[in-house]
Protein backbone atom coordinates (compact mmCIF):
# COMPACT_ATOMS: atom_id res chain seq x y z
CA UNK A 1 0.00 0.00 0.00
CA UNK A 2 1.38 3.41 -0.92
CA UNK A 3 2.78 5.85 1.88
CA UNK A 4 1.81 8.87 0.24
CA UNK A 5 -0.81 10.85 1.07
CA UNK A 6 -1.42 12.88 -2.37
CA UNK A 7 -3.13 15.96 -1.56
CA UNK A 8 -6.04 14.99 1.07
CA UNK A 9 -5.32 15.29 4.72
CA UNK A 10 -5.49 12.21 6.15
CA UNK A 11 -5.26 11.43 9.77
CA UNK A 12 -2.11 11.96 12.44
CA UNK A 13 -1.44 8.92 14.33
CA UNK A 14 0.28 9.56 17.36
CA UNK A 15 2.81 6.82 17.48
CA UNK A 16 5.66 6.33 20.05
CA UNK A 17 9.01 4.59 19.08
CA UNK A 18 10.98 2.94 21.80
CA UNK A 19 14.21 1.47 21.00
CA UNK A 20 16.32 -0.36 23.35
CA UNK A 21 19.74 -1.53 23.81
CA UNK A 22 23.50 -1.55 25.66
CA UNK A 23 26.39 0.25 25.75
CA UNK A 24 30.19 -1.00 26.47
CA UNK A 25 29.70 0.18 29.61
CA UNK A 26 26.69 -1.01 31.10
CA UNK A 27 27.04 -3.39 33.37
CA UNK A 28 26.77 -7.25 33.73
CA UNK A 29 24.24 -7.43 36.47
CA UNK A 30 21.01 -7.82 35.73
CA UNK A 31 19.43 -5.89 38.68
CA UNK A 32 21.86 -3.17 37.32
CA UNK A 33 21.09 -2.89 33.91
CA UNK A 34 17.44 -3.13 34.41
CA UNK A 35 16.43 -1.12 37.53
CA UNK A 36 13.38 -0.75 39.05
CA UNK A 37 10.78 -2.10 36.93
CA UNK A 38 13.03 -3.58 34.04
CA UNK A 39 11.88 -0.92 31.07
CA UNK A 40 14.08 1.72 33.12
CA UNK A 41 17.23 1.07 30.44
CA UNK A 42 19.42 2.48 27.99
CA UNK A 43 16.70 3.91 25.39
CA UNK A 44 15.58 6.07 22.55
CA UNK A 45 12.05 7.32 22.75
CA UNK A 46 10.99 8.69 19.66
CA UNK A 47 7.47 10.54 19.02
CA UNK A 48 6.42 10.10 15.57
CA UNK A 49 3.47 12.09 13.80
CA UNK A 50 2.86 9.97 10.58
CA UNK A 51 -0.57 11.07 8.79
CA UNK A 52 -2.63 7.99 7.29
CA UNK A 53 -4.47 9.49 4.08
CA UNK A 54 -7.57 9.19 3.07
CA UNK A 55 -8.35 6.40 0.79
CA UNK A 56 -6.63 4.29 3.54
CA UNK A 57 -8.88 5.10 6.60
CA UNK A 58 -11.58 2.68 5.46
CA UNK A 59 -11.20 0.09 8.02
CA UNK A 60 -8.76 -0.70 10.91
CA UNK A 61 -7.41 -3.48 7.92
CA UNK A 62 -6.54 -1.10 5.52
CA UNK A 63 -5.11 1.41 8.61
CA UNK A 64 -3.04 -1.60 9.49
CA UNK A 65 -1.68 -2.60 6.37
CA UNK A 66 -0.65 1.54 5.85
CA UNK A 67 0.82 1.37 9.15
CA UNK A 68 2.75 -1.73 8.88
CA UNK A 69 3.96 -0.56 5.34
CA UNK A 70 5.34 2.85 6.62
CA UNK A 71 6.78 1.12 10.10
CA UNK A 72 8.66 -1.30 7.58
CA UNK A 73 10.11 1.71 5.74
CA UNK A 74 11.03 3.59 9.07
CA UNK A 75 13.34 0.08 10.03
CA UNK A 76 16.77 1.66 8.97
CA UNK A 77 15.92 5.19 10.82
CA UNK A 78 14.96 3.01 14.19
CA UNK A 79 18.27 0.64 13.91
CA UNK A 80 21.28 2.94 12.64
CA UNK A 81 20.53 5.67 15.24
CA UNK A 82 23.24 4.63 17.98
CA UNK A 83 26.38 2.46 18.23
CA UNK A 84 23.98 -0.09 20.07
CA UNK A 85 25.01 -3.20 21.51
CA UNK A 86 22.54 -6.11 22.28
CA UNK A 87 20.00 -4.90 25.00
CA UNK A 88 21.31 -8.30 26.99
CA UNK A 89 24.74 -8.38 26.32
CA UNK A 90 27.85 -6.54 25.28
CA UNK A 91 27.79 -7.89 22.10
CA UNK A 92 27.44 -5.20 18.73
CA UNK A 93 23.71 -5.67 17.99
CA UNK A 94 22.73 -6.88 14.23
CA UNK A 95 18.94 -7.74 14.29
CA UNK A 96 16.55 -5.58 15.50
CA UNK A 97 13.03 -7.03 16.88
CA UNK A 98 9.87 -5.14 16.58
CA UNK A 99 6.72 -5.38 19.68
CA UNK A 100 3.60 -3.63 18.72
CA UNK A 101 0.98 -1.91 20.16
CA UNK A 102 -2.23 -1.12 18.18
CA UNK A 103 -5.19 1.40 19.03
CA UNK A 104 -5.80 2.60 15.46
CA UNK A 105 -9.80 1.80 15.91
CA UNK A 106 -9.79 4.64 18.41
CA UNK A 107 -10.66 8.11 17.22
CA UNK A 108 -7.54 9.90 17.70
CA UNK A 109 -5.46 6.48 16.73
CA UNK A 110 -2.57 5.58 18.52
CA UNK A 111 0.10 3.13 18.00
CA UNK A 112 3.44 1.99 20.10
CA UNK A 113 6.34 0.15 19.17
CA UNK A 114 8.76 -0.92 21.17
CA UNK A 115 12.13 -2.17 19.21
CA UNK A 116 15.01 -4.46 20.35
CA UNK A 117 18.60 -4.42 19.53
CA UNK A 118 20.03 -7.96 19.35
CA UNK A 119 22.95 -9.63 18.93
CA UNK A 120 20.91 -13.12 18.49
CA UNK A 121 17.00 -13.02 18.56
CA UNK A 122 16.50 -16.38 17.13
CA UNK A 123 18.58 -18.34 19.44
CA UNK A 124 20.67 -18.38 22.77
CA UNK A 125 20.47 -16.56 25.76
CA UNK A 126 19.82 -13.66 24.41
CA UNK A 127 16.87 -14.66 22.77
CA UNK A 128 15.44 -16.60 26.10
CA UNK A 129 15.35 -13.21 27.79
CA UNK A 130 13.37 -11.14 25.04
CA UNK A 131 11.20 -13.79 25.12
CA UNK A 132 10.58 -13.12 28.93
CA UNK A 133 9.54 -9.59 27.93
CA UNK A 134 7.08 -10.74 25.25
CA UNK A 135 5.49 -12.62 28.32
CA UNK A 136 5.45 -8.94 30.36
CA UNK A 137 4.46 -6.86 27.64
CA UNK A 138 1.51 -9.09 26.64
CA UNK A 139 0.45 -9.15 30.59
CA UNK A 140 0.65 -5.47 30.57
CA UNK A 141 -1.18 -4.67 27.85
CA UNK A 142 -3.92 -7.78 28.24
CA UNK A 143 -3.07 -8.69 24.66
CA UNK A 144 -2.47 -12.25 23.36
CA UNK A 145 1.11 -13.52 23.91
CA UNK A 146 3.28 -12.55 21.14
CA UNK A 147 6.10 -14.37 19.60
CA UNK A 148 9.11 -11.80 19.39
CA UNK A 149 11.45 -14.63 18.11
CA UNK A 150 12.01 -13.49 14.51
CA UNK A 151 10.58 -17.00 12.37
CA UNK A 152 12.38 -15.70 9.16
CA UNK A 153 15.06 -17.91 7.35
CA UNK A 154 18.18 -16.54 6.58
CA UNK A 155 21.21 -18.33 4.54
CA UNK A 156 24.03 -20.21 7.03
CA UNK A 157 26.49 -17.52 7.63
CA UNK A 158 24.59 -15.17 6.90
CA UNK A 159 25.18 -11.46 9.61
CA UNK A 160 22.67 -8.58 9.06
CA UNK A 161 24.37 -5.31 9.64
CA UNK A 162 25.23 -4.12 12.74
CA UNK A 163 23.38 -1.25 14.25
CA UNK A 164 26.48 0.85 14.66
CA UNK A 165 27.06 1.44 11.43
CA UNK A 166 26.64 3.79 8.66
CA UNK A 167 22.27 3.14 7.62
CA UNK A 168 23.48 3.54 3.58
CA UNK A 169 26.75 1.88 3.38
CA UNK A 170 26.86 -0.67 6.27
CA UNK A 171 30.96 -0.04 6.86
CA UNK A 172 31.48 -2.00 9.97
CA UNK A 173 35.50 -0.33 9.65
CA UNK A 174 36.14 0.97 13.42
CA UNK A 175 37.24 4.63 11.36
CA UNK A 176 33.73 4.70 9.71
CA UNK A 177 32.19 3.81 12.81
CA UNK A 178 33.85 6.51 14.89
CA UNK A 179 33.22 9.64 12.19
CA UNK A 180 29.25 8.56 11.35
CA UNK A 181 27.20 12.08 11.63
CA UNK A 182 23.33 11.85 12.10
CA UNK A 183 20.62 13.62 10.34
CA UNK A 184 20.91 17.30 11.33
CA UNK A 185 16.92 17.77 10.87
CA UNK A 186 15.85 14.44 13.17
CA UNK A 187 18.97 14.20 14.94
CA UNK A 188 18.22 10.10 14.50
CA UNK A 189 19.58 7.89 11.71
CA UNK A 190 23.25 8.51 10.91
CA UNK A 191 25.74 8.02 8.03
CA UNK A 192 28.76 8.40 7.10
CA UNK A 193 29.04 10.84 4.38
CA UNK A 194 27.04 13.29 2.62
CA UNK A 195 27.06 10.89 -0.47
CA UNK A 196 25.44 8.05 1.77
CA UNK A 197 22.34 10.88 2.87
CA UNK A 198 21.82 12.59 -0.28
CA UNK A 199 21.29 8.39 -1.97
CA UNK A 200 18.96 8.09 0.96
CA UNK A 201 17.14 10.89 1.41
CA UNK A 202 14.13 9.81 -0.63
CA UNK A 203 13.36 6.97 1.86
CA UNK A 204 14.34 8.80 4.43
CA UNK A 205 12.42 12.04 4.47
CA UNK A 206 9.40 9.75 4.84
CA UNK A 207 10.70 9.39 8.67
CA UNK A 208 12.04 12.77 8.87
CA UNK A 209 9.56 14.70 8.45
CA UNK A 210 7.19 12.72 10.77
CA UNK A 211 9.29 13.10 14.21
CA UNK A 212 8.02 15.19 16.84
CA UNK A 213 9.84 14.37 19.45
CA UNK A 214 13.46 12.91 20.11
CA UNK A 215 14.35 12.12 23.51
CA UNK A 216 17.55 9.65 24.65
CA UNK A 217 18.02 7.83 28.16
CA UNK A 218 21.75 7.33 27.77
CA UNK A 219 23.47 9.08 30.47
CA UNK A 220 26.68 7.13 31.59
Amino acid sequence: MSLKAASDPGTVVELTVIIYGSSSRDPADWAERFPGNGWDQRRLELQLRPRIPLHAMGSLESKTKWMDAFLISIAPDAKHSRNWRCEFCKIFARENVWQMISWLHLPQPKFTAYVHNMCNAKIGDCAVCLEGLGEILAAQSGAPKSKPRPEMTVPDGFLFPMSATCAVCHNEDIASRKNLMQCGKCKVIRSCSGQCQRDDWKRHKNFCKTVADVKWVWNN
